[in-house]
Protein backbone atom coordinates (compact mmCIF):
# COMPACT_ATOMS: atom_id res chain seq x y z
CA UNK A 1 0.00 0.00 0.00
CA UNK A 2 1.04 3.45 -0.58
CA UNK A 3 -0.53 7.05 -0.41
CA UNK A 4 0.57 9.99 -2.73
CA UNK A 5 0.67 12.96 -2.09
CA UNK A 6 0.01 15.28 -4.98
CA UNK A 7 -1.70 18.54 -3.38
CA UNK A 8 -0.93 21.90 -4.21
CA UNK A 9 -0.89 22.95 -0.80
CA UNK A 10 -1.38 21.15 2.59
CA UNK A 11 -4.73 23.20 3.68
CA UNK A 12 -6.43 21.30 -0.09
CA UNK A 13 -5.88 17.72 -0.16
CA UNK A 14 -5.66 15.31 -2.96
CA UNK A 15 -3.92 12.07 -2.40
CA UNK A 16 -3.38 8.94 -4.46
CA UNK A 17 -4.14 5.66 -2.52
CA UNK A 18 -2.73 2.77 -3.83
CA UNK A 19 -3.66 -0.76 -2.90
CA UNK A 20 -2.20 -3.76 -4.94
CA UNK A 21 -3.45 -2.75 -8.16
CA UNK A 22 -5.94 -0.47 -7.08
CA UNK A 23 -5.59 2.91 -7.53
CA UNK A 24 -7.93 5.44 -5.33
CA UNK A 25 -7.85 9.17 -5.66
CA UNK A 26 -8.87 10.77 -2.55
CA UNK A 27 -10.27 14.45 -2.87
CA UNK A 28 -9.53 17.26 -5.36
CA UNK A 29 -8.47 20.61 -3.07
CA UNK A 30 -7.77 23.48 -5.15
CA UNK A 31 -6.13 26.70 -3.55
CA UNK A 32 -9.20 29.65 -4.67
CA UNK A 33 -8.61 31.95 -2.34
CA UNK A 34 -7.83 34.74 -4.86
CA UNK A 35 -11.49 34.37 -6.33
CA UNK A 36 -13.29 34.80 -3.49
CA UNK A 37 -11.71 37.72 -2.26
CA UNK A 38 -11.77 39.18 -5.98
CA UNK A 39 -7.91 39.77 -6.25
CA UNK A 40 -6.47 40.51 -9.91
CA UNK A 41 -4.41 38.34 -12.01
CA UNK A 42 -6.31 35.33 -10.86
CA UNK A 43 -4.24 32.05 -10.31
CA UNK A 44 -5.54 28.30 -9.22
CA UNK A 45 -3.27 26.06 -7.74
CA UNK A 46 -4.77 22.58 -8.98
CA UNK A 47 -2.99 19.17 -7.51
CA UNK A 48 -0.15 18.12 -9.73
CA UNK A 49 -1.95 16.13 -11.81
CA UNK A 50 0.70 15.72 -14.30
CA UNK A 51 3.01 13.76 -11.97
CA UNK A 52 0.17 10.60 -11.82
CA UNK A 53 -0.64 8.24 -14.90
CA UNK A 54 -4.57 9.61 -15.28
CA UNK A 55 -5.84 6.87 -16.95
CA UNK A 56 -4.69 4.32 -13.96
CA UNK A 57 -7.15 5.87 -11.78
CA UNK A 58 -9.83 3.52 -10.76
CA UNK A 59 -12.19 5.19 -8.73
CA UNK A 60 -12.19 9.09 -6.69
CA UNK A 61 -13.73 9.51 -3.60
CA UNK A 62 -14.35 13.19 -2.51
CA UNK A 63 -15.24 13.35 1.02
CA UNK A 64 -17.07 17.00 1.44
CA UNK A 65 -17.63 20.23 -0.88
CA UNK A 66 -14.74 21.97 -0.54
CA UNK A 67 -12.51 19.35 -1.69
CA UNK A 68 -14.21 18.87 -4.79
CA UNK A 69 -13.25 21.77 -6.79
CA UNK A 70 -10.66 20.56 -8.21
CA UNK A 71 -12.31 17.72 -10.09
CA UNK A 72 -13.52 19.48 -13.48
CA UNK A 73 -9.37 19.81 -14.10
CA UNK A 74 -9.20 16.03 -13.85
CA UNK A 75 -11.64 14.72 -15.25
CA UNK A 76 -11.02 16.70 -19.07
CA UNK A 77 -7.99 15.37 -19.21
CA UNK A 78 -6.69 12.45 -21.25
CA UNK A 79 -7.49 9.34 -20.30
CA UNK A 80 -9.33 10.22 -17.41
CA UNK A 81 -12.06 7.35 -16.73
CA UNK A 82 -12.81 6.78 -12.95
CA UNK A 83 -16.12 6.63 -10.60
CA UNK A 84 -15.92 9.44 -8.55
CA UNK A 85 -17.79 8.63 -5.37
CA UNK A 86 -19.45 11.43 -2.80
CA UNK A 87 -22.53 12.15 -0.79
CA UNK A 88 -25.47 13.98 -1.93
CA UNK A 89 -24.82 16.67 -0.15
CA UNK A 90 -21.11 17.50 -1.06
CA UNK A 91 -22.65 17.08 -5.03
CA UNK A 92 -25.09 19.70 -4.80
CA UNK A 93 -22.93 22.17 -2.40
CA UNK A 94 -19.79 21.37 -4.48
CA UNK A 95 -21.67 22.15 -7.99
CA UNK A 96 -22.87 25.44 -6.12
CA UNK A 97 -19.37 26.43 -4.98
CA UNK A 98 -17.81 25.67 -8.53
CA UNK A 99 -21.03 28.10 -9.86
CA UNK A 100 -19.80 30.18 -7.65
CA UNK A 101 -16.25 30.25 -8.81
CA UNK A 102 -16.86 30.39 -12.29
CA UNK A 103 -19.10 33.83 -11.74
CA UNK A 104 -16.73 35.48 -9.48
CA UNK A 105 -13.88 34.60 -12.13
CA UNK A 106 -15.99 35.98 -14.87
CA UNK A 107 -16.74 39.39 -12.59
CA UNK A 108 -13.12 39.42 -11.56
CA UNK A 109 -11.61 39.66 -15.35
CA UNK A 110 -13.42 42.70 -15.67
CA UNK A 111 -12.53 46.05 -14.98
CA UNK A 112 -14.61 49.56 -14.54
CA UNK A 113 -14.60 50.61 -18.30
CA UNK A 114 -16.62 46.81 -18.72
CA UNK A 115 -19.65 48.41 -17.04
CA UNK A 116 -22.09 51.13 -18.55
CA UNK A 117 -24.06 53.49 -16.02
CA UNK A 118 -27.66 53.30 -16.60
CA UNK A 119 -28.59 57.01 -16.14
CA UNK A 120 -32.04 56.59 -18.26
CA UNK A 121 -33.99 55.93 -14.44
CA UNK A 122 -32.77 58.90 -13.01
CA UNK A 123 -33.69 61.20 -16.18
CA UNK A 124 -36.46 63.33 -16.64
CA UNK A 125 -38.64 62.83 -19.30
CA UNK A 126 -40.56 65.28 -20.88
Amino acid sequence: MSLTNISSSKKYPCYLLEINDVKIMLDCGLNYNNIRRFESGLWLKIPHFNTIEVSSIDAVLITNYENIVALPFLTEMDGFRAKIYCSQPTMEFGRLLMLDMALSMDESSKTIFDFEPKYDKYLKKN
